[in-house]
């Protein structure tokens, strides 16, 4: 990703040298079989682009050690290639070169370095992978590419010395086929220790080079993976079984609420293949006569990554309950037949694969399109979801009314097939007496009655949620089988970025999922731990009388033992809230303002007004 962002899309004639004919090239070792190394050995090729990850937290650097400290088996070859992070905390890796390590008998040795080499280009992965099969072939050999993720859009390995540049899966795609020349077998396995990487899409493309995936749906807590289990046989039949139960009972042991790792026998990928076309030519069938059953289906499935206005979108949801939600189940059958994975509580439900789907923002779909790996998908995205339009497809016949002290609105029938979210925020004026100028967001909810399908009123009891007694500015990312996942804007020990936290439908209960560092590279960060000792600052947007929209920092406290999330009566005085529709684009459409007074616990609507302007909030 150049200067943080997607990588310039490749011409055409560039995209077919790249991508189609390495295909065609690889052909001939596709179903080869004919081990590499003695009968036994197998060797692990990890490829560890540091990045802020280890910058910033040292985090690259405790999987090393893990490995060190494991007693790998002597039949058993580790090496790694670093580089991609401006400073390594322990090890003596020099971030200033790129460097290849033998693990072996608890000893780090250096084996060759070269000046520092850019972790987010292909040739630089192809090279690692052709030095690796070369140097130690092995009869089984794996594949462990380390870093951020970010999905199918931005790919994998974010190098922090090339503003953080990604391997996109077209690089990767090239990477691998070029490491295919040479040899004369499949990788046993390649895996992703970084976050969003358990897509249809890599996967499709690790389906040529590999007889297993290991990847995660979901952002990956701080820790990663447990090494102990990745570097023992993976000769042996429970050895996926092992990793995947290993990284649940360190998630656990963390104390992680929200995690998911995936293993798919890709030589099985075929049937998902077959049943993802059939699913989108269906698709493509009868979307014609309606998109919204589609975009429904899409935005009501489990959702992974970034899912909110300050984070960002990664427009990524499982793509067997998403087939599932439309009545399609040969997506569901072939993934269960081929794809085994561990989850969390609040991410239940989840089948293993995700696929992208432009649920909240459009953008990025020509992008996606240029480089998807299913015609029919291509083609349904491109009919439904290129066409740029400013035309309005949300209308208010009533854009804000006092219906018996709750503040409502109604659409035009028109508008019921184009609509995907309906929400309500919340705003706190500073002073409890009268209206302000300045007021302080609270965030938004999604606690609205629909009284028919072109009518909501909202339902706001006067409670907020409250984080060690102090009110946070939070939004809704996800809703999912009784569970709601929250976003607060915090800093932590001074480092912006977003709380996350879910609310439990069936008890009431609320949990602390960790803090997500903010990052705008297109990189998705790693959840962190939240623990006694580290402050908290609670971020606010503040609105200016120029409609501008500033984040001000709120109070700040040390957690002395626990976080202890609740839902308070917020205190008397004046509100502001408004209701936003968004439709099936990512379009967004602004109700009236209403003015709320509580006082004694009792809710009122003062006035109602259309003259605030929502365009920056």
């Amino acid at each position: 990703m150049k200067n943080g962002r997607m990588k310039k899309i490749l011409s055409c004639n560039l995209f077919i040298i790249l991508f189609i004919i390495p295909i065609l090239q690889g052909c001939a070792h596709l179903d080869a079989n004919q081990a590499m190394g003695p009968k036994g050995t197998q060797s692990i090729f990890v490829y560890m682009c540091g990045s802020t990850l280890e910058t910033k937290n040292g985090a690259a650097s405790k999987n090393i050690q893990e490995m060190l400290d494991n007693n790998i088996p002597s039949s058993t070859t580790v090496v790694i290639q670093t580089g991609g992070a401006k400073k390594w905390r322990v090890l003596d890796i020099d971030p200033s070169r790129s460097q290849r390590y033998l693990i072996k008998d608890g000893e780090l040795t250096l084996l060759s370095e070269t000046d520092k080499q850019n972790m987010g280009e292909s040739k630089t992965l192809s090279d690692f992978l052709k030095w690796g099969v070369e140097t130690y072939p092995a009869e089984k050999m794996g594949v462990i590419l380390w870093d951020h993720g970010g999905g199918s859009l931005s790919g994998v390995c974010f190098d922090e010395n090339y503003n953080m540049d990604s391997l996109s899966l077209t690089e990767l795609d090239a990477a691998f086929a070029s490491a295919g020349e040479i040899m004369t077998d499949q990788f046993e396995y390649i895996g992703f220790d970084a976050c969003l990487m358990a897509n249809y899409e890599t996967a499709y493309i690790a389906s040529k080079y590999a007889r297993n995936m290991i990847a995660s749906e979901e952002l990956e807590p701080s820790g990663g993976w447990d090494y102990e289990s990745v570097t023992t046989r993976f000769a042996d039949e429970a050895y996926y079984e092992n990793v995947l139960q290993a990284y649940q009972k360190k998630c656990e042991a963390q104390g992680k609420q929200a995690y998911t790792l995936s293993h798919i026998d890709l030589t099985q990928f075929f049937a998902i293949q077959t049943a993802f076309d059939l699913f989108a030519e269906n698709l493509l069938k009868v979307a014609p006569s309606g998109l919204k059953p589609i975009a429904d289906a899409a935005t009501n499935a489990i959702t992974f990554g970034y899912n909110s206005r300050l984070e960002g979108y990664s427009n990524l949801i499982d793509l067997a309950d998403f087939a599932q939600l439309l009545q399609q189940d040969n997506i569901k059958q072939a993934i269960e037949k081929s794809v085994t994975a561990v989850n969390s509580k609040d991410k239940q439900g989840a089948y293993g694969l995700s696929v992208y789907y432009p649920v909240r923002e459009t953008k990025f779909v020509k992008n996606y399109i240029e480089n998807t790996i299913s015609e029919p998908y291509c083609s349904f995205l491109n009919s439904f979801y290129t066409v740029d339009s400013e035309a309005s497809l949300i209308h208010f016949t009533d854009k804000g009314s006092d219906a018996d002290g709750e503040f409502h609105i109604s659409l035009s029938d028109d508008s019921v097939q184009y609509v995907s979210n309906v929400e309500y925020y919340l705003y706190q004026f500073k002073s409890v007496s009268d209206y302000e100028e300045k007021i302080y967001g609270l965030g938004s909810d999604s606690d609205l009655i629909q009284n028919a399908p072109n009518s909501y009123t909202t339902s706001f009891e006067g409670k907020w949620v409250a984080l060690n007694d102090t009110f946070l500015n939070c939004t809704v990312i996800d809703m999912k089988d009784g569970v709601i996942t929250f976003s607060s804007p915090v800093l932590l020990n001074n480092q912006s970025g977003t709380l996350r936290f879910s609310f439990r439908l069936s008890d009431g209960s609320l949990s602390v999922q960790g803090f997500l560092p903010a990052d705008s590279s297109g990189a998705s960060e790693r959840l962190q731990s939240v623990k006694p000792g580290d402050s908290i600052t609670v971020l606010y947007e503040e609105r200016t009388p120029n409609f501008t929209v500033n984040l001000i920092e709120g109070n700040r406290f040390v957690i002395e033992d626990e976080l202890r999330l609740s839902v308070k009566q917020l205190p008397d005085g004046y509100f502001q809230s408004y209701i936003v529709v968004t439709d099936i684009f990512g379009k967004q459409y602004y109700s009236n303002d209403a003015v709320l007074l509580k006082s004694n616990g009792h809710i009122t609507i003062k006035t109602i007004s259309d003259e605030v302007d929502h365009g920056l909030v």
